[in-house]
């Protein structure tokens, strides 16, 4: 099918879903497109930009502040320095890549290769072009420009004029060569914002060098001016009224902030105030959860919110409760999101992005954005795990900051595991320790509006055992390479059961999907004996999967799967496991997990087709793709049907006696059994677990059937024995 008409299809399926105003908008945003290509009404020759200093509004910190000596860890300052002497040098790290640039700096061509977009006004730009396989994103990322933050802040720590000069030399070579309106860096709104949000940062960074001239300035002023004229012109409502939104008014809000206080900037300050209180509410829900559900948009996402909340605050303007309140819930999903080895799942799309990176160390870090909430929302479970205070809070909240991170006390978080209702997220963990088990379980729900950024992936989990990432979610690697992307979220890629071959949702576009199913159920149930994580859904024609994660003690956790159908389907489990790990299959069916310094065990149950080890990727930021292996176990039933299986830290000895197989674990004797289910066409599985302690014995029973009316269909018995 051609370009062309893939487009055409997109416009009318688009038209299709539009009420009467989103009509309305894109027939206006067309015909302003048309206006401003042959009529343009932006100025091209004012003169007399103020610096910023001069502008009365207030930064994150003044110009002392910049001046005081922060204390940045020795090695990462190191690592800082060395990122500035690099980019010096014409050399520039995009996405973990470095890129060279000797002959200067080509701001229209992929990084990649040789594709080079045209210079010709943003709307005639084809952005991806299937036969040249370029990838906008790479150009997009060096253009945002956030790379030169690290000169910039070099030459505050060291005083020397080189890094003032390569950035400044950068900056007017990006004007010469980006005249207004013209090429690939013109067309998504997102990054006019994020670039006139850096920018800002930079001209503070370096208000007080010899090379900012008032030539230079006035330079650079009309180019900001240009950027934010276009911005607030073609803001993407209707087209991406998610994160881009919250991104380009965060851009114009900045850029309005601190320019000269006329009726232009007293205007757009007004109308970005409004929009960003109003879109940081709508796109999160109740429970914090950003409604994309993708937790590095969540992230960033919170990172807009802080630099907003921070700002306002400076200059007086109130801030709601509400949005208030919708912040610090962001802040305790991230908090309980937080795997014990201090990193966050990537759930969802990944793009890559980053709000403000002062630091090339750990660039997509979660610790910035929950120390902030720590001082803002006197949390100090927030406090705890985030440990030693980050350096870029002197730099974001002034010279206070370090009195009121070390007046908060630090308190442990409230529970080990937290339903986020309205994401459909059941969050568990053993304890708050670098040790513990963790459990990721997504009951199923795609994300607001297209669910652009969500992925099919309904009853997937993520599972750590004392401490190490076991099972995690694969990323994503490209939004333009379409076998890719379609594949990375596709069902198959996660942690979940695909059935006859096809994903739970079919993508329809590269931020779109055919339908969008019922969310699924789930709950954490806390019983007598322990907490059990359930979840169903019904995506797939005459199949219910139903699904139980059962953490039976320290570094054991049992998966119970339950297929319900009626006529014969092809069932694929697919289980993706971290980096670095490998897969080893024993003769008695236990498999060996190796890495990381130590061995896991996986013990399959009640499977009896085809077993299979493979090899995928994955990616833990854009563009990059890591060997991890891939187990999968594939089923033909035609009825009802159980699978378990059983994750442990530690090997285990197991016995079979007819239908029941046997484990005896460290404190606790396992026995699982299956049987014919004689209430319905299908089967019944029982868990016994049984421990004893100084004053008695106990055996815990779980009772798994085929009822068809309830969607968790179990129930517990206890007994209890003196000994």
């Amino acid at each position: 099918m051609s370009a062309v008409l893939k487009k055409i299809q997109r416009v009318l399926r688009k038209l299709k879903q539009a009420d009467g105003e989103e009509l309305i908008f894109r027939m206006r945003r067309q015909c302003r497109i048309f206006s401003d290509k042959y009529f343009p009404l932006y100025q091209k020759e004012k003169k007399g930009y103020p610096l910023f200093s001069v502008c009365s509004n207030s930064f994150f910190v003044n110009n002392e502040i910049f001046e005081q000596e922060i204390v940045i860890p020795c090695d990462e300052k190191i690592i800082l320095l060395t990122a500035a002497d690099e980019i010096v040098d014409q050399n520039i790290s995009l996405f973990g890549r470095n890129y060279s640039y000797p002959d200067g700096v080509d701001w229209h061509r992929d990084p990649q290769g040789s594709f080079r977009w045209p210079l010709i006004h943003w709307s005639k730009i084809r952005v991806v072009d299937e036969e040249a396989d370029n990838d906008p994103k790479f150009v997009w990322e060096l253009n945002r420009h956030q790379f030169l933050l690290w000169p910039a802040i070099a030459w505050r720590l060291t005083g020397e004029e080189k890094y003032a000069e390569a950035v400044v030399a950068l900056l007017v070579d990006w004007i010469d060569k980006n005249p207004a309106e013209m090429g690939i860096n013109w067309v998504e709104s997102l990054e006019l914002g994020t670039r006139l949000f850096t920018w800002v940062w930079l001209l503070e960074l370096l208000q007080n060098s010899k090379l900012l001239s008032r030539d230079v300035i006035t330079k650079i002023m009309l180019s900001m001016e240009q950027q934010a004229w276009h911005l607030e012109r073609y803001l993407s409502f209707y087209t991406s009224p998610n994160t881009h939104l919250t991104g380009e008014i965060l851009g114009l809000f900045t850029y309005s902030l601190f320019v000269e206080q006329n009726q232009t900037a007293t205007r757009r300050l007004a109308f970005s105030r409004k929009i960003m209180e109003q879109e940081l509410i709508k796109q999160s829900g109740l429970d914090g959860v950003h409604k994309e559900l993708a937790t590095t948009y969540h992230r960033y996402t919170l990172e807009y919110a802080f630099f907003y909340v921070l700002l306002c605050q400076g200059n007086g303007f109130d801030l709601s409760d509400e949005l208030l309140q919708r912040i610090e819930k962001m802040c305790e999903f991230l908090l309980f999101t937080q795997r014990p080895d201090a990193t966050v799942p990537v759930i969802g799309d990944n793009d890559g992005g980053c709000a403000l990176p002062l630091s090339p160390v750990d660039f997509f870090s979660w610790r910035v954005p929950l120390a902030l909430g720590a001082v803002l929302f006197r949390r100090g479970d927030f406090k705890k795990q985030v440990g030693e205070m980050p350096w870029q809070l002197w730099w974001l909240l002034g010279g206070d900051a370090e009195r009121q991170w070390h007046e908060l006390i630090e308190g442990q978080p409230c529970g080990g595991n937290r339903v986020f209702k309205d994401a459909r997220y059941l969050l568990w963990r053993s304890n708050w320790k670098n040790d513990a088990d963790y459990i990721f379980f997504d009951a199923g729900k795609m994300g607001f509006l297209s669910a652009g950024h969500s992925h099919a992936d309904y009853l997937s989990f993520e599972l750590a055992l004392e401490g190490t990432p076991l099972l995690v979610d694969p990323g994503t690697s490209s939004y333009h390479d379409f076998s890719k992307r379609n594949l990375e979220r596709d069902t198959s890629w996660h942690n979940t059961i695909e059935v006859d071959g096809k994903g739970q949702v079919e993508p329809a576009g590269s931020f779109q999907w055919s339908s969008l199913p019922e969310s699924g159920r789930g709950e954490i149930v806390r019983t007598p004996s322990h907490e059990v994580l359930v979840a169903s859904h019904d995506v797939y024609d005459d199949v219910e999967h139903r699904r139980w994660l059962l953490p039976l003690q320290t570094g054991v956790i049992l998966l119970v799967d339950q297929l319900c159908c009626t006529i014969a389907h092809e069932f694929i489990f697919n289980f993706h496991f971290a980096a670095d790990f490998s897969l080893v299959a024993q003769k008695n069916g236990e498999i060996t997990v190796q890495g990381e310094g130590r061995s896991f065990f996986i013990e399959p149950l009640f499977f009896t087709g085809k077993r299979e080890i493979g090899e995928g990727y994955v990616s833990s930021t854009y563009g990059q793709r890591k060997p991890a292996p891939v187990l999968t176990f594939l089923e033909k039933r035609a009825e009802s049907f159980f699978a378990a299986v059983l994750f442990s830290s530690r090997q285990v000895h197991r016995t079979e006696k007819g239908n029941a197989i046997s484990f005896s674990l460290a404190t606790k004797e396992l026995m699982i059994e299956k049987n014919a289910d004689d209430t319905c066409k299908g089967e019944s599985l029982t868990v016994r677990l049984g421990f004893q302690t100084e004053k008695k014995r106990s055996t815990v029973t779980y009772l798994f059937n085929s009822q068809s009316d309830c969607h968790f269909p179990w129930f517990e018995h206890i007994a209890e024995e003196s000994v």
